[in-house]
């Protein structure tokens, strides 16, 4: 499984030597939150900081956008050289599939990110070609928050959705992820766990051990 470093909840102004850090350690991507208090209630990061993210350490960016509507920010972001733009379906103000095109026609990898609200239902009108579904724990907008327990059906559900339609995609979790709950996340076949607080607060190297402990090592990385 990979692991990817939601910096959101990181300390700014120990950023670069924490990312120092983290890869150091086995984290395979930073995972970037952006957020603009209409789609969710909350301001974070703007795209400047994809760019310099991109020029100051090697690991690949996931731009993770949570803003409406969501076309501007997505040209932002191919921009800045995002690796991997996810975005939420209804925060397009056109048909999302355009956006899909968009993002891929600028040389990003694409994902589609799933509200808790959003029925799993929706996944049946998806007919473009995807490289990342995100299902969100949390309800997004602020770092810290528990993981939703019944979303484990919901990851369950997203990954049948992906085997039978064999869609060439990975399946992603955003929310709550943590050494409590990673090996129930994994057993449900997921690719990518984005992992923000229980890897950046407090102490990072014990909080990347106590994950690794949480299943075994191998099976993460």
């Amino acid at each position: 499984m990979i692991i990817s470093a939601s910096i959101l909840a990181a300390n700014l102004l120990e950023i670069g030597a924490d990312l120092k850090r983290v890869k150091s350690l086995g984290v395979q991507r930073i995972h970037l939150d952006v957020m603009d208090n209409h789609y969710v209630p909350n301001l974070s990061f703007g795209l400047g900081f994809c760019q310099a993210l991109k020029s100051q350490q090697p690991l690949p960016v996931e731009v993770h956008l949570m803003t409406q509507p969501v076309e501007s920010t997505v040209v932002q972001a191919l921009d800045a050289q995002a690796d991997w733009i996810i975005f939420h379906p209804e925060t397009t103000k056109s048909d999302y599939h355009k956006i899909v095109e968009l993002i891929r026609s600028g040389g990003s990898r694409v994902g589609l990110a799933l509200h808790p609200n959003l029925s799993l239902e929706w996944l049946d009108q998806v007919t473009c070609q995807i490289d990342q579904l995100l299902v969100m724990t949390v309800v997004p907008g602020f770092s810290g928050q528990s993981f939703m327990d019944h979303s484990l059906n919901r990851i369950k559900a997203a990954r049948r959705w992906i085997d039978q339609t064999q869609t060439a995609c990975e399946l992603a979790v955003d929310g709550g992820v943590g050494p409590n709950n990673l090996l129930a996340i994994a057993d449900c076949g997921v690719d990518v766990a984005v992992i923000g607080s229980a890897l950046f607060s407090g102490d990072i190297q014990q909080n990347t051990l106590n994950i690794k402990h949480a299943m075994d090592s191998d099976a993460i990385y």
